[in-house]
Order: C-alpha cells, then sequence, then structure tokens
C-alpha cells in the first residue's frame, strides 16, 4: 500500500527528481517506510511505501532490466501467490517475494490483458521505455485512487491531489464540482473538485503511447449478465471464505473494524477462522444512543478477540475533529464517518496494526439501505415526472413543499436525494445562479440514465450506488481516513468474483421486498455458526452525531459563517439567508441540518487549500 506519482511530458521536456519529490513530500502519511524513484527523459514516476508485503526485498519501483520494464503499485494483488507459481512454471524468475513484480511478469505473457488475470485493490503504473508506453490501471471497484491533470504539454498522476497541486498548475475550484458535491455530498464521477483534476474511473486504465493518451474500459459491472446458478449458497460461501482467506495475506499485524453488525461480525468470525490472534476496533460516541460497543464487545468475547475501542465525544470536540481531518481529504466528504474511521484507524497504528479488514461494500451489494426496496416506497403510488418538466414546476410551489414534491414524482431524484440526505429546499433558497444549479442538478440525475436503469428494479439500484456511491463516497473516505494513519484497508465483500456472483444470480427473492429482509444471504450461512444474536439489530449506521452539535452551536455557525466565510463560496451562496437558515433550525431532526454539515465542511476545506 502506497502513494504513487508521475509525470509524462509530451513536449519531451525532461522531468526533474525535484518534481516526483515534491509530488512524494504531500503524501508521506501513504507511504512512511520507502520512496523510490524512475526517470528517463520525459517520463518519470515515484512512489511511497507502506510496507505489507515482502518488508525487505519490495521497494519500488520494480524493474525488469531485460525488458527495461518498470512499475509502481499502490494496493495490494490478492492472488500473487498463486499466480508467481503459474508464472514460475512458464519459467520467470523473480528477484522479489513482493505481489508488485508478478505484475510485471504477467504483463509480460499475456499483454494488455493480463489484468483480467489480477484479483486485487490497486492503481499502477507501468512504463515499457523501449516503447515508450505508459499503462496505469484503477482496481474495478475503485477501492484505491488514481487522479490526473492533462493538457497539451504534459500528463501528471497521483494517488493524492494534493499532491498533483505541489506542481505549477492552475488552482481553480469547479464550480460545477462545488454543486455536485452540494447535491450527493461528494463529487461523482470523472470529475474532481479542482477544475483541471480528473479521477480516473473504477474498471479503467489509461494508455499512452506514441504521446496519445487514451481511456478504456477493462471491467464494468453492468456487462454482467444474469442467470440461473445451481448451488449457489455453497458458491456463495466458498468465494466469500476465499476472498477473506487471500485477503489476509499479510507480512504485518491485521486486525479488523468491529460494529457489531451483520457485515464486520461475518467477516471478522471469517478472519478468526484464518487468524486466531488479532485486535477488532470498535467506536464509541459519548452521548449517543447506540448498541455498537454492545454488541461488538460480545462477539470479540465469543471469538476470544480483544477489542479496543476510541470513545469520541463530539458534543465537545466535533470541530476539532474536523480541523484535524481536513488535511487528509485531498477532496471534500461530508459523510460523518470521516470522524470515526479517522479514530479508528490512529487507535490501530497506535496498536502497530497496519492492516484493516472492513466490512465496506456490504450495504451496496446486500441491499443495505432503504432506497434499495422501491417497492415499501410510498412514491411507488404517485406518477412519474419528467426531471425537465418537474424542475419547471418549481415556481408553482411553495419552496418549503418543493422537496417532497420532487422525491414523490420523481424516482431518480427520489432515490439520489434519499442516499445524500441532503434538503433541496434549502438549497434551492440558498444559491444564488438558480438557473446553473439546475443545469448541475439535472446533469447529476441524468449521469444515471447512461445504462437506461430501471428504478424499480433492485439489481439496478444496487448497481447505481455501486458505481457511484459506493466509490465516489465509502471507498473514498475509507482510503483517505485509514491511510492518514498509514493503515490499510481491505475489503472482502468486494472481491470482484463475489459481485460477479451475487449480481448475475437470477433470483428477485434474493434480496426481499423490505429492509428487514436485507442479507438474507448472510443470515442465514451465519447465524448457524456466530452464537451473538446480531441478526434482528436495528441498522444504527457508521455516522458520527454531527446533529447534536450543531443544534446546540447555531450561535457559533451564526458568527463562523458572517465571519469567515470563503469568497468563492460567498459568490455561490447567499450568506444572509444561510445564516438565517442556521437559526432556525428547530432539532436535531431539523432537514436542514445535514445541509448545513455539508456547507461547513466544504467551507473550512475550501479555506485550508485556496486562500
Amino acid at each position: 500500500m502506497c502513494g504513487i506519482a508521475g509525470i509524462y511530458n509530451f513536449t519531451g521536456e525532461l522531468v526533474l527528481n525535484k518534481q516526483l519529490e515534491l509530488m512524494n513530500s504531500r503524501m508521506i502519511f501513504r507511504g512512511p517506510d520507502d520512496d523510490g524513484y524512475f526517470i528517463s527523459d520525459n517520463f518519470g514516476m515515484s512512489m511511497r511505501r507502506l510496507a505489507i508485503i515482502d518488508l525487505k526485498t519490495g521497494s519500488q519501483p520494480i524493474s525488469y532490466e531485460k525488458a527495461d520494464l518498470h512499475i509502481i503499485c499502490n494496493g495490494e494483488i490478492y492472488n500473487f501467490i498463486e499466480l508467481r507459481k503459474e508464472l514460475e512454471l512458464k519459467r520467470y524468475h523473480f528477484k522479489t517475494n513482493s505481489d508488485t513484480e508478478v505484475l510485471l511478469y504477467l504483463y509480460l505473457e499475456y499483454g494488455e490483458n493480463f489484468i483480467k488475470h489480477v484479483n486485487g485493490i490497486f492503481s499502477f503504473a507501468i512504463y515499457d521505455n523501449k516503447e515508450k508506453k505508459l499503462l496505469i490501471y484503477r482496481d474495478r471497484l475503485g477501492v484505491k485512487p488514481l487522479y490526473y491533470y492533462l493538457d497539451d504539454k504534459t500528463f501528471i498522476f497521483s494517488s493524492n491531489l494534493d499532491s498533483i497541486l505541489k506542481l505549477e498548475i492552475p488552482h481553480q475550484l469547479d464550480t460545477f464540482s462545488i454543486f455536485s458535491y452540494l447535491i450527493n455530498n461528494y463529487v461523482p464521477g470523472e470529475n474532481s473538485i479542482n477544475q483541471n483534476i480528473k479521477k480516473l474511473l473504477p474498471g479503467n486504465f489509461i494508455r499512452i503511447k506514441n504521446n496519445k493518451l487514451s481511456i478504456n474500459n477493462y471491467w464494468n459491472i453492468n456487462a454482467i449478465n444474469r442467470k440461473k446458478i445451481n448451488n449457489f449458497e455453497n458458491q456463495f460461501e466458498e468465494t466469500l471464505v476465499d476472498a477473506v482467506n487471500i485477503q489476509s495475506r499479510t507480512d504485518v499485524k491485521i486486525g479488523s473494524f468491529l460494529s457489531g453488525g451483520v457485515d464486520s461480525s461475518v467477516l471478522t468470525f471469517l478472519l478468526n477462522k484464518k487468524k486466531s490472534e488479532f485486535e477488532t476496533y470498535t467506536t464509541d460516541f459519548i452521548g449517543k444512543q447506540q448498541e455498537d460497543l454492545k454488541y461488538a464487545e460480545k462477539i470479540s468475547k465469543e471469538l476470544n478477540l480483544e477489542n479496543k475501542v476510541s470513545s469520541l465525544n463530539i458534543s465537545e470536540n466535533f470541530e476539532k475533529y474536523l480541523d484535524k481531518i481536513i488535511y487528509f481529504l485531498d477532496e471534500p466528504i461530508s459523510d460523518t464517518a470521516i470522524i470515526p474511521s479517522f479514530y479508528l484507524s490512529k487507535l490501530a497504528n497506535q496498536n502497530n496494526t497496519k492492516v484493516i479488514i472492513t466490512g465496506a461494500g456490504g450495504d451496496e451489494l446486500f441491499g443495505g439501505y432503504n432506497r434499495h426496496y422501491p417497492k415499501q416506497n410510498i412514491r411507488n403510488y404517485f406518477p412519474n415526472i419528467n426531471l425537465g418538466l418537474i424542475l419547471s414546476l418549481a415556481s408553482f410551489f411553495k419552496k418549503d413543499f418543493f422537496n417532497y414534491f420532487l422525491k414523490l414524482f420523481n424516482n431518480q431524484i427520489d432515490f439520489v436525494l434519499g442516499a445524500s440526505g441532503i434538503n433541496f429546499n434549502l438549497l434551492n433558497n440558498l444559491i444564488k445562479d438558480e438557473e446553473d444549479f439546475y443545469s448541475a442538478f439535472k446533469k447529476n440525475i441524468q449521469q444515471y440514465n447512461t445504462y437506461s436503469y430501471s428504478f424499480d428494479s433492485q439489481k439496478d439500484l444496487l448497481k447505481i450506488d455501486m458505481i457511484n456511491y459506493l466509490p465516489d463516497n465509502i471507498l473514498s473516505l475509507t482510503d483517505k481516513m485509514t491511510m492518514s494513519s498509514s493503515v490499510e484497508a481491505r475489503v472482502p465483500f468486494l472481491d470482484h468474483r463475489l459481485i460477479e456472483l451475487v449480481i448475475s444470480h437470477d433470483d428477485d427473492e434474493f434480496y426481499g421486498n423490505k429492509i428487514q429482509n436485507s442479507k438474507k444471504i448472510l443470515k442465514k450461512i451465519f447465524s448457524k455458526k456466530i452464537k451473538t444474536n446480531i441478526w434482528d439489530r436495528k441498522k444504527e449506521g457508521f455516522n458520527a452525531p454531527s446533529n447534536t452539535w450543531i443544534y446546540n452551536n447555531k450561535d457559533y455557525l451564526f458568527n463562523y459563517f458572517s465571519e469567515n466565510m470563503h469568497p468563492k463560496l460567498e459568490e455561490i451562496i447567499n450568506k444572509s439567508i444561510l445564516k438565517k437558515k442556521i437559526l432556525k433550525i428547530k432539532d436535531t431532526k431539523d432537514r436542514n441540518i445535514h445541509s448545513i454539515f455539508s456547507l461547513f465542511l466544504l467551507n473550512k476545506w475550501m479555506i485550508s487549500r485556496y486562500v
């Protein structure tokens, strides 16, 4: 697990070592153990290493001098042992025990199709110095990040957006991306918060050859066909067990994040079958009504594991927590799960745990949210109105009612607002340029039309979350927060073999018709093996109780925005209306609270980077 970076100059201009050193300097936390560089004329790449596999000889870049091939990799190749054995039978000789070296020989053997053999989480770059060809791959689900800057003269890439900004490129916030963030709580898709920097989408790779850049797709969840699968339950269990087993491969200490819910408990149980001694990590929010700690301790006791607890006092330290986290957020994400993720990772690091198994992806794969159950949604009793038409009707409704109207009469909007929890009414009141905001809102909604999704189909709704919400919110915050403490997060539920098996399974009863039936397959298999009764627990979520802090600090927030609003945000937002809305927050369940938190975090983030 590392941070990687590189520069390719189309003009032939030489890459300088100090440029790569600058980029590396902004992501030392991603790889505190080592650094490495490779430069050949107009191309150079570098990395910061967090040593997980092959601690002694696994330094990068790794080169195969005979073919003049060179590689840097952020992530882990879980099936590297099996791949290495296959390559050794083909007379390849290895000089390290690392998983990264396997990729070089795999590429030599299979060409660009080698990626289909790889199981892992990664963003890596292979440079063929003979062919002057650069290949950069991002993993199928988007567990590991890859940002890039491109103009006529140069191409720059990195695991960290701030790392790219260490070089002399334009520093411009993108208004459309700010709107997208306010709608989703994160910046979705290939755009970033910076106008000039993009994200490589999951399952894609970049090729530069003959000075021409192309972006290609090698894996797509929408290409998975549905079919009848015999012995599905057995296949599912075997695949999940193997996913945990190969993801437990490490030369350092491993542990698990444990909430006492179904997902994390099942993974902790399976990890315990492979590794008898490790520690679990749980968050306890002081003052929040929750049962996570209670059930996490029961599971840990059942499995004879030590449970470490991160106790967080949101009511007293909320802003202090955010201020510490902001540095590590190269893009704003207003999911309050950033707080427990950050402090659990810190606790893991303090206990010398470098690898963490997490249940990320379980809700998206097994239907863990209300929005995944369209048949129990009240909007089924209302007609679906065209997106353009429904927005044009805004002027006929009181703005305070418009949020409900949108959700009742358009299933796409209902899904998006259900995922983000934002209040469209508030944004509609606050944003100065209504035309630009509506245009951005429509584009954010219309992205779901690409594959003709049915918003009445559970499988399609899950795919939508796995393409958007999962990589850009859940996995993004997981990567940023764990890596802030130099900890690697692994996600067994997102083994692509398991994804393909579940998505292809042609059984409409797999998920059931209501949220209470979610994760039936996990409950059916593991309720016989885990004694603690976690199976009927009400879903609590991993979010910090920010609502209470915002409600109790209305006067502070009023003064904060009066004195500290970033100029760019003030161009977009009507400050006086925002201040009035803050003072009108009536309780901790006020529907404006989350959007106000989103603006608070965004403003802090902008001030920290764009003075």
